[in-house]
């Protein structure tokens, strides 16, 4: 077992080191050197959206700064474990179909999504949001936008603050989404991360009406290892996933029916070790007439 001493003499050694001196340091010392230091924000300082200023775009949206260049997202942040995240307040929030109903910021680099979002779920609030990836560890080719976002109610007044991404020196431990390693065919408008949907007049008698799938078997899961379905949906009616294949003991599909509200919400589904399909696939479909707007997908290992 490492003693108090043997784990504070690395310490030391780091910080003689970053602050360039040779004194003998306490743990005191330590603890007012730390406080010293300053985490290094790849976006910069001082970024923020107003929605009394920055609503008067048509868009509702501002560019973020700091990471602009496919040359720094690929030296800063390829391979890396980051913390994107950001301060809101906001008032006068209404939920309304017409309106994404979240605040937040986004990029798309080769259409993959990073960002951070808050979905409100009082008239008025304030909260700290942070989320966490695992940077695909191979160089991109664009930047298609990089943007702060207020899809709130037009009447709602909005200001975002201390936009941050951090790298994790440590690594950190942010679970593999699989669906990031397929080819996800979609039924339904794109707009950024999120996915509207709308079965229409359809009718169970019509056959399958997928909004989302994979190809037969492209999930490459693992034996012996469960998972966890989960995403955040809000619309009308009821959607069904299926997580389906063959198991050493048979075919599954691990069905699971969802009844949509008109507010965001959060949903998953444990998939236990038995019932893992290896390969599997994946299907979101309708099994009432539905409509609504998906988000946040991920299959990940628990």
């Amino acid at each position: 077992m490492t003693t108090i001493n043997e784990a504070l003499t690395p310490l030391g050694d780091g910080f003689r080191n970053l602050y360039g001196i040779s004194d003998k340091l306490s743990a005191k010392d330590m603890t007012k050197l730390l406080s010293g230091l300053q985490i290094h924000n790849l976006l910069g300082d001082g970024q923020f959206y107003d929605s009394k200023v920055d609503d008067k775009n048509n868009n509702r949206s501002k560019n973020v700064e700091g990471i602009n260049t496919v040359q720094k997202w690929n030296e800063q942040l390829k391979g890396k474990t980051v913390t994107m995240s950001f301060d809101v307040e906001w008032s006068g929030f209404v939920s309304k179909n017409t309106v994404a109903n979240r605040v937040g910021f986004e990029f798309n680099v080769d259409q993959d999504y990073y960002g951070a979002w808050c979905y409100p779920k009082e008239e008025s609030g304030k909260t700290h949001i942070c989320n966490d990836f695992l940077i695909k560890d191979v160089n991109i080719d664009k930047i298609w936008y990089r943007s702060m976002y207020n899809q709130l109610n037009y009447e709602a007044t909005v200001k975002m603050t201390n936009l941050k991404i951090v790298v994790n020196p440590l690594g950190g431990v942010v679970p593999a989404n699989l669906l990031d390693t397929v080819n996800l065919q979609y039924n339904g408008v794109q707009n950024g991360s999120l996915l509207t949907f709308d079965s229409g007049t359809w009718t169970a008698g019509q056959g399958d009406l997928n909004f989302i799938a994979t190809n037969i078997g492209e999930i490459k899961t693992k034996a012996n290892q469960a998972y966890k379905l989960r995403f955040k949906v809000r619309g009308k009616g009821t959607v069904i996933t299926y997580v389906f294949g063959n198991t050493r003991a048979g075919y599954v599909d691990n069905a699971h029916y969802w009844y949509l509200t008109s507010d965001w919400k959060d949903y998953e589904q444990t998939i236990p070790i038995e019932s893992v399909p290896t390969p599997a696939s994946f299907n979101f479909r309708a099994a009432t007439q539905c409509s609504g707007e998906i988000t946040e997908l991920q299959f990940i290992p628990i």
